[in-house]
């Protein structure tokens, strides 16, 4: 007999306590709907204003600061490369130019050449 007390109270247990246990359930879909709107809107108008809709974490941002700064350092010295590479070139130039001007030979091809304004590579036909 006891036995089936225990099992009717737990009967009038689940019986009192299932309506609360929907009413929670839909208290929390209620709540779940209204924060996934304003979520939508609030990601709507922070995406078209050109913003992010999470904040960056601390690690992030530490991450960020240690990258920009290392692109920062590359940058330079790729460009301190490039300048040094640039200006070796250019002192190279300008010592051979410095070293001695050297004299262009005239072409005297043009001499014995016909007249008829054929080419030596016409094939080594005369015409």
């Amino acid at each position: 007999m006891l036995e089936f007390l225990k099992r009717c109270g737990l009967g009038v247990l689940y019986l009192i306590a299932a309506p609360f246990a929907v009413v929670l359930l839909a208290l929390f879909a209620v709540v779940g709907l209204i924060v996934f709107i304003f979520m939508l809107f609030k990601s709507l108008i922070l995406f078209f204003s050109g913003r992010s809709v999470f904040d960056d974490l601390p690690e992030d941002i530490e991450a960020k600061r240690r990258l920009g700064t290392l692109v920062d350092t590359r940058a330079k010295k790729t460009e301190t490369v490039d300048k040094t590479v640039s200006d070796e070139t250019h002192e190279e130039t300008h010592e051979i130019e410095r070293a001695a001007p050297q004299e262009v030979p005239e072409d005297d091809s043009d001499d014995a050449d016909s007249g008829d304004g054929s080419s030596a590579d016409s094939g080594g036909e005369a015409k």
